[in-house]
């Protein structure tokens, strides 16, 4: 007698893990081939909140009122 392969019962999760991977992959690579995809100037433009954005640093101060309007959302939207 043999023994029986400890990975047998796993055999189906593989399976359906492998189709589930495969099935993935293929939706991302036939979307990406036969999507359409028509560049232009203006959508390669930068649109941030519906206004232009403002030149100079990313880094600049914010005053405490964001972050204290910030966290009561996030306090009272639990």
């Amino acid at each position: 007698m043999t023994p029986a392969d400890p990975l047998g019962p796993y055999l189906p999760l593989f399976v359906v893990l492998l189709v589930a991977g495969g099935l993935g992959g293929m939706v991302s690579v036939m979307s990406a081939l036969l999507g359409p995809s028509r560049p232009s100037a203006i959508k390669s433009t930068i649109f941030e909140a519906g206004s232009e954005p403002s030149p100079g640093s990313a880094r600049q101060r914010f005053a405490v009122k964001f972050y204290v309007v910030a966290l009561l959302f996030i306090v009272f939207d639990v």
